[in-house]
């Protein structure tokens, strides 16, 4: 009767026994790090990215804003007067009616 059961070992070539490691190598590990370490690296690229784009978006939101409040008293008196597209086009210096 044998103590070990035969699927743990085998039998080598020069008659050494060998035994059946279950787990991960190291080699497995490392390469699994290595994977996640790129991964990782993409995340973080992209997240810096988008804060990026983010932060741009609020600056031209900002402008957008701050260009309506400026320009909207320059609408309300060329309608005021009654000023049309071409005539304000063309006598820009005053916004008499001409």
């Amino acid at each position: 009767m044998s103590l070990v059961s035969s699927s743990e070992f085998r039998v080598l070539s020069m008659g050494r026994l060998r035994v059946r490691r279950s787990g991960f190598a190291l080699f497995d590990v490392m390469v699994g790090g290595l994977v996640m370490a790129i991964a990782l690296t993409a995340i973080f690229g992209l997240t810096s990215r988008a804060l990026s784009a983010q932060m741009r978006g609020e600056k031209r939101q900002q402008a957008a804003m701050l260009a309506d409040i400026v320009l909207n008293p320059v609408l309300a008196l060329v309608l005021e007067k009654g000023i049309t597209y071409p005539s304000f086009v063309l006598h820009h210096n005053t916004l008499e009616e001409h």
